[in-house]
């Protein structure tokens, strides 16, 4: 095991260091397209349905899309709208299962540190969203909500204009279960792997603000 940690901090490095000039800074903007799966712990509202005689089941997760669009106001702090969709899916014995669709938008910003080819991020998101909720032999629901997110990321360039692209974030949000009487938790953890696209500033631009 150190020798496969020491072999992964020296790729690291040498990465990190085969870019002297990194692309991300100031005027920069990027699109990262991403894909991954997510979990939403949901003890309480499971417990709620237990109460109503509702045997939901718990899940493990599901799949979600997301889609960053990123501008480097500095260099070391972007501006980003992440465009996001999740679904859920609980088995429910003798009804219809219960579908959790979660989709919106987040605006946030990042402070990233510009580490040769490496660029790792940590920020926020907030913004609107829709929790649509149906199933259960029971009128759906759609509620309009405000989400929270906090996020951590790390870019890999392959070249001056593509990179590869994980995020990792924590989203708070919930909806509604008419047939239950209870919230039920929208959000959790998620985990995205992707593309990156780089757009570098004009370098006429950049040398006139510098």
């Amino acid at each position: 095991m150190p020798r496969v940690l020491l072999a992964v901090a020296l790729l690291a490095a040498s990465a990190a260091s085969a870019r002297e000039d990194p692309t991300f800074r100031t005027g920069t903007g990027r699109i990262s397209i991403m894909g991954g799966w997510h979990y939403t712990p949901n003890d309480y509202f499971l417990q709620r349905a237990a109460e109503k005689l509702v045997p939901v089941k718990p899940n493990r997760g599901g799949p979600h899309a997301l889609g960053t669009f990123a501008y480097a106001a500095s260099d070391s702090i972007e501006v980003a709208i992440d465009l996001f969709a999740s679904s859920d899916n609980h088995d429910v014995p003798e009804r219809a299962d219960l579908v959790m669709v979660h989709y919106g938008a987040l605006l946030g910003a990042r402070v990233f540190w510009a580490l040769g080819s490496l660029t790792p991020n940590v920020g926020f998101g907030i913004g609107p969203s829709l929790v649509y909720v149906g199933g259960l032999n029971a009128p759906s629901a759609e509620r309009v909500i405000t989400s929270y997110a906090a996020c951590a990321g790390l870019t890999w360039q392959v070249s001056d204009t593509l990179a590869a692209t994980v995020d990792l974030r924590w989203l708070l949000a919930r909806g509604y279960v008419p047939a239950v009487g209870s919230g039920i938790n929208a959000g959790g953890g998620f985990a995205s792997i992707g593309l990156t696209w780089i757009f570098p500033p004009d370098p006429d631009r950049a040398g006139a603000v510098r």
